[in-house]
């Protein structure tokens, strides 16, 4: 095979938007995966109101509607199976104030086939194991089911998904460890609950993971349970027994799914949770979607990052075809641009989420929960930015928002009043007393971790919010062209005017 422009390494959301975005380029695109389409992926199947806005971009919109996706408008946050708020998917901008319940066996094969109409060449059943870089063009090793086999481009994109085994050989995928989070997944048939409406589930036995219930559409639904592998470890967390239980003992859960029937097996899967440690490019390589580490650590939710990593990406390719030079410094600007566009919002989801891997400050955790709860009761706009959070159509980083705190904390009398059993609980934690295990509520390696990850978002949520976000000891104060108040423009319905809270 002649040499191509491009080479893209998986075949998935990521893979395939970058081979759609070159090909109507009028670049040479070459697009390959080790498996054979359609195939399924392991996945929550919801694509958020930023996926859309992407996928329509790309030219996916009529034929995912045609699919007669399940659109999820409302949803529901559980405690300890008490409903604790609900509402509807708040709209922000320009997006969608719905996101659609999609198998990745249906949707990926409709980005891989719109590869295809875009003019990408594509191989099926390629194992790709290894990159070669030697003059003016870069080689992709792999096998097929005939043998052996490589291919040559100008460019590689790698896009093989999590645990990247290219991106590992390129020695630029950070150190996981044991601290990703990991994920259960299965389906369920016969379910009652309104098909509009997903549910999340915080349950003290297993946060700061948490549950979910996406409705399909066809009297089924999509649920699950996620956590960080290392609080699991630590706190002696067994995932599936937690998923097992939640299912049949939860009061919410019942609530939803009624004698709903497990339909297949229990499948889990590594979440790339992303660490902001690594440049995602080498000399003609770049590295996007999960290969790239770019899940989010709060809501897990690593499809909207996929596609937006992957314009990003093959902007900077054709640029660099353009001019000649596809060397590492002139491809690093893909990572100033992935940086501008996802780097403090993540930073903000991968602090808030060690903040509260801290068990041994549980109540206070969920007291948390119950008070953004009870705002989001007597304020529809911190319920929207709340909701929005969630639903990933809001930045994490305003979350962080000291505006957004206080609104958190001040509470009516009778809240207190109703929950000072709650209350006194979280002080007992705070105390810092430790456990019958001598554990102490501000374990060394905790606080050591939350202090580097505050430290590396403090110059970005300064910038935005000003004092007392600080770096190091100088304070920051915020640009005259930041918003000031952490809050973003959402626009609400009039059923939204009514007290009932969003997520």
């Amino acid at each position: 095979m002649a040499i191509v422009d491009v080479v893209v390494v998986g075949a998935g959301p990521a893979g395939s938007a970058t081979a759609i975005s070159l090909a109507e380029r009028g670049r040479r695109v070459l697009l390959l995966d080790k498996a054979t389409f359609p195939r399924d992926k392991v996945c929550g199947d919801f694509l958020s109101p930023r996926s859309l806005a992407v996928l329509t971009e790309l030219g996916c919109g009529d034929v995912l509607r045609g699919t007669q996706p399940r659109s999820i408008r409302q949803s529901m946050i559980h405690l300890n199976g008490e409903l604790i708020s609900s509402g509807p998917v708040p709209q922000v901008g320009h997006l969608p104030g719905f996101g659609l319940v999609v198998p990745r066996v249906v949707a990926d094969e409709i980005l891989f086939r719109r590869a295809a109409a875009a003019g990408a060449e594509t191989v099926e059943g390629f194992t790709a194991t290894g990159l070669v870089a030697h003059g003016e063009r870069i080689t992709v090793h792999g096998r097929r089911a005939t043998g052996p086999a490589a291919v040559d481009a100008q460019l590689v994109v790698v896009a093989d998904g999590a645990r990247s085994r290219l991106a590992a050989g390129l020695g630029v995928a950070p150190v996981s460890g044991q601290k990703d989070p990991f994920a259960l997944r299965a389906y369920l048939r016969d379910v009652p609950c309104a098909p509009d409406t997903a549910g999340i589930f915080f349950n003290a036995d297993f946060f700061p993971g948490f549950a979910w219930v996406f409705p399909t559409g066809d009297g089924g639904a999509n649920v699950g349970m996620g956590m960080q592998m290392d609080t699991a470890r630590r706190y002696g967390i067994n995932l599936r027994d937690q998923f097992l239980r939640w299912l049949q003992d939860d009061r919410g859960a019942r609530a939803m799914l009624g004698g709903a029937r497990r339909h297949g097996r229990i499948v889990g899967w590594p979440l790339p949770a992303y660490q902001g440690v690594h440049g995602n490019c080498a000399d003609r390589v770049l590295i996007v979607g999960d290969a790239g580490w770019f899940v989010d650590p709060l809501n897990g939710e690593g499809i909207h990052t996929a596609l937006e990593s992957a314009r990003l990406a093959a902007s900077v390719a054709d640029e660099a075809l353009t001019t000649g030079d596809l060397g590492v410094g002139a491809l690093r600007a893909y990572e100033r641009r992935w940086r501008a566009r996802f780097d403090l919002d993540l930073r903000a989801s991968d602090l808030i989420v060690t903040i509260a891997q801290n068990r041994d400050l549980l109540p206070l955790w969920l007291l948390v929960l119950r008070m953004a709860a009870q705002r989001s009761m007597d304020d529809p706009h911190f319920a929207a930015t709340w909701g929005g959070i969630m639903a990933g159509v809001v930045p994490a980083h305003h979350g962080m928002s000291l505006e957004l705190a206080v609104r958190t904390v001040v509470q009516r009398p009778g809240f207190w009043l109703r929950h000072q059993g709650d209350v006194l609980d979280a002080l007992v934690a705070l105390a810092g007393r430790g456990d019958e295990r001598g554990r102490t509520a501000l374990p060394a390696g905790w606080a050591r971790d939350v202090a580097a990850k505050w430290v590396a978002a403090a110059d970005g949520l300064a910038t935005t919010y000003g004092v007392p976000w600080t770096s190091g000891s100088r304070p920051l104060r915020a640009r005259a062209d930041s918003p000031q108040d952490g809050l973003p423009t959402i626009v609400l319905g009039p059923h939204d005017r009514d007290g009932r809270a969003a997520p």
